[in-house]
């Protein structure tokens, strides 16, 4: 990802933890990829996301994700949404909770998959056709042991 400098170069404008605030989301690309799905911005345009409070300092976000400018107390984002420190607090309190669940099942599936049936259930899309012969002979001496494993999978 390219470095947005003339966001960078904005950051004077606010305070140090408010610094420290903007440049976690900078660094987090998922984050604002997450935030600005939740925030259901539309193509080729603008979000202003509050530091402090409703009158600022404000991050201004393109919709394909790169961060414009900064905003000092005082400057307003005209003719752009502005979501709340609030809504921001919530967003970032919701993304690490799915991040954990993610991290969470991706432990609970590691102890409990083998070898083959998680390289068979990951790259199976990109499976041939000669593939899908191949792991038929194999198949019918593993059906049984196959049927749980998708069954643990599906409904454990």
């Amino acid at each position: 990802m390219a470095h947005d400098h003339h966001f960078l170069s904005r950051l004077d404008r606010v305070t140090e933890a408010q610094v420290e605030c903007a440049l976690s989301l900078y660094r987090d690309e998922k984050l604002v990829r997450f935030i600005l799905e939740r925030a259901n911005t539309p193509t080729n345009g603008r979000i202003a996301i509050s530091l402090d409070r409703d009158e600022g300092p404000f991050i201004v976000l393109a919709s394909d994700g790169h961060f414009v400018t900064c905003l000092g107390r005082g400057m307003f984002p005209t003719g752009h949404p502005v979501l709340s420190k609030a809504w921001l607090d919530r967003a970032i309190a919701d993304w690490a909770t799915y991040r954990a669940g993610l991290a969470r099942g991706a432990e609970r599936r590691a102890g409990q998959e083998g070898g083959l049936f998680h390289a068979v259930r990951r790259r199976a899309h990109t499976f041939s056709r000669e593939d899908f012969k191949a792991l038929r002979v194999v198949a019918e001496f593993v059906g049984s042991a196959w049927s749980a494993f998708q069954y643990r999978r599906n409904f454990a």
